[in-house]
């Protein structure tokens, strides 16, 4: 159970393409300067205003991982929009961790940290779930053209999100050409190179997120243990605070399941009632004395799938 699907991976597991494509398109002075870019803030604006909109940032990305941490420790809706505000406080307190950062880390560690908080949209937060999710493969196998299009989606995850349809997949690619056009520009690929890459297709696969009841092998008592938790007040006082737990306590949870039973319930069920039969049959075996639940098992497959019969609550 998770609030964010984030995978932290080392700087050395993320492609060294990944590495150009966001440098080039967010800040790419960023080796040369320190937590404030004026230059390039300057360039931005520049850029911004021929462009008729937004195409470069004009933060350091040593100030939007800054703004990526505080919109993560906030907790509740009134912090979060503290962290967002478009103010001169803002801004000034994120220069000011910044310039903190910027003396307590080396470049190459500010990066790193930065690909692993940044939400590239899709549901994926940091690059090496942001690879999984779009493409189907790892952070460190990603090609220039998937690169660029990650690099292209962190200005405006929300508005890019392929997984919202059409619309949104193509200010996606637009996104990705204008990255590749802006690695050509500083010499990081030939103009050839980038030419080739604008023609390919997105190239989006919406790898299924994991995680969850679905992904369980024990689904039905995946669920029961979800749900007995997000139900106990010994776990929070409301329902928010246990979900709360639940998804960002690092919980780790110790279960009465009985592996074997499980496996002895499930082939009991198989041997009379088929996931494609109408009636549907289930089964607990609870252990006398204790009331420990050792097996939960069921005919249907659990899911959201009407197709194939599956069912998404907990039969048991």
């Amino acid at each position: 159970f998770y609030e964010e699907y984030r995978e932290a991976v080392k700087l050395d597991q993320i492609a060294d393409v990944m590495k150009t494509a966001i440098i080039s398109i967010e800040d790419f002075r960023f080796y040369e300067h320190g937590a404030i870019d004026i230059e390039g803030t300057i360039r931005a604006f520049a850029k911004n205003l021929n462009a008729g909109g937004v195409s470069q940032g004009g933060s350091t990305i040593t100030q939007q991982y800054v703004k990526q941490v505080l919109l993560n420790s906030a907790v509740t809706e009134e912090e979060r929009a503290k962290a967002m505000a478009p103010t001169y406080a803002r801004k000034l307190n994120e220069l000011r961790h910044a310039m903190w950062v910027e003396e307590k880390y080396t470049k190459d560690e500010i990066l790193e940290k930065y690909l692993n908080i940044a939400y590239f949209g899709a549901g994926a937060y940091g690059v090496e779930a942001a690879a999984k999710r779009f493409f189907g493969v790892s952070a460190s196998e990603l090609t220039l053209t998937q690169a660029a299009t990650l690099a292209g989606a962190v200005q405006e995850p929300n508005a890019t999100d392929p997984n919202r349809g059409r619309k949104f997949r193509e200010r996606l690619l637009n996104r990705r050409n204008v990255v590749l056009t802006r690695m050509a520009e500083l010499g990081k690929i030939s103009q050839a190179e980038a030419a080739e890459a604008r023609k390919a297709k997105l190239g989006y696969k919406g790898t299924k997120l994991p995680g969850g009841c679905e992904s369980s092998e024990v689904p039905y008592f995946c669920l029961y243990v979800r749900n007995e938790i997000l139900n106990n007040p010994d776990f929070g006082k409301t329902a928010k605070a246990r979900l709360q737990l639940l998804n960002r306590g690092g919980l780790t949870i110790k279960t009465t399941l009985d592996p074997k039973m499980q496996a002895a319930a499930d082939r009991a069920i198989r041997k009379w009632v088929h996931p494609s039969d109408d009636p549907a049959a289930s089964e607990a075996l609870v252990e006398p004395g204790t009331g420990a639940i050792k097996a939960m098992a069921a005919s249907r497959e659990y899911g959201r799938n009407k197709a194939r019969n599956e069912i998404s609550y907990n039969l048991v």
